[in-house]
């Protein structure tokens, strides 16, 4: 499981997340891998993995980062429970992601799709390229999920179906481009572009990848937050990355906006995948094509992922005033005295 983050309220949320891993899940051993950078170091983030896991818990390894060019070689190292890899070099291909990312969203001038700029973040864009920071060490295979997000009751079927280069999930229902804004958008004056990509289906880039209509374009579109790679060798040998960065190319040809009009990491690696993606409806992981609609969510009963971020109570910490890092703090000393309830965690596994 690879996480990306670059602060302790971050590391905060991905400590609850490893616990939410290990307690929810019977039968199978999760491996944790943590890109990070200053102001964390390795060691902070092996303490808290070690406090939020308990046992059994095989130790925690730390790696560096050092290179810049892209690689599809395997290599071997003696992986523990939770590993460190400290991002020292950005890949080449990385940074021109971050840098084209940075360049679209400031050429937007108004509306809804201006309000995400802290998602403009190196460490948020990190996912596109982990076949870079995880093959090295060896691993070949990897669940991604946002820092905001852990891993639920049914996350080890998410990861056991599909076979396709990712694996992700369908958007909620609420979420699709048909549904167009909800009532609480509608209410505050905002369209409901940011979960809509805004994308100019009329171009022939989009429309042989997303579709010409807005039923083709909901049947293909997933959420970034949480996703599946079953070999990151294919994912490598595709060039994931380098699609993703020729989308922004396009995107940020002259006046800008080209492709797409809101979001951040979602749309140049919605591009990238198309037709190489497996998306499962939420409700029932099923696959997502012929005769399987992605918005035709019944009673979900299906919890694949749930977000961790109102467990640290930071909406409190805002209303205060107070430092959202301190987060990490109090959780770590919950944790060292036992507190189950120190990420909302539930003590029981499930199978």
């Amino acid at each position: 499981m690879f996480f990306a983050v670059d602060s302790p309220y971050y590391l905060a949320m991905v400590a609850c997340a490893m616990r939410a891993a290990h307690e929810r899940t019977t039968g199978r051993t999760y491996r944790f891998f943590i890109l990070w950078r200053a102001p964390l170091t390795a060691k902070e983030i092996c303490a808290a993995g070690k406090l939020a896991i308990g046992s059994p818990y095989e130790g925690c390894a730390s790696f560096t980062h050092t290179s810049s060019t892209t690689s599809c070689a395997v290599g071997h190292q003696t992986l523990s429970t939770i590993n460190t890899i400290e991002l020292k070099t950005v890949p080449r291909v990385l940074d021109g992601i971050y840098r084209l990312t940075t360049k679209d969203f400031e050429s937007r001038t108004r509306g809804d799709c201006t309000n995400r700029g802290d998602l403009v973040n190196l460490f948020n864009l990190a996912p596109d390229a982990m076949d870079q920071f995880l093959l090295p060490l060896g691993v070949t295979r990897a669940a991604y999920l946002d820092a905001d997000a852990w891993p639920d009751k049914d996350f080890l079927r998410f990861y056991d179906t599909g076979a396709d280069i990712v694996i992700a999930l369908a958007r909620r229902r609420k979420r699709c481009v048909q549904a167009g804004a909800t009532k609480w958008e509608r209410k505050n004056g905002l369209s409901g572009a940011n979960w809509s990509e805004g994308f100019h289906q009329e171009l022939p880039y989009v429309s042989s990848r997303l579709g010409r209509t807005l039923h083709d374009l909901d049947q293909v579109r997933w959420r970034a937050d949480c996703f599946h790679v079953p070999d990151l060798q294919r994912y490598c040998a595709y060039g994931v990355p380098e699609r993703v960065l020729d989308a922004l190319k396009k995107q940020t040809h002259g006046s800008g906006s080209q492709l797409w009009t809101c979001g951040v990491q979602q749309p140049p690696l919605l591009l990238a995948l198309a037709n190489h993606t497996s998306i499962l409806r939420r409700d029932d992981l099923a696959v997502v094509g012929p005769g399987v609609e992605a918005c035709q969510e019944r009673n979900p009963k299906i919890s694949v992922h749930s977000e961790n971020k109102n467990s640290l109570l930071t909406r409190t910490m805002r209303k205060a005033g107070g430092d959202r890092n301190v987060a990490l703090a109090t959780l770590l000393r919950r944790l060292a005295v036992g507190d189950a309830q120190a990420c909302g965690a539930r003590r029981t596994k499930v199978s």
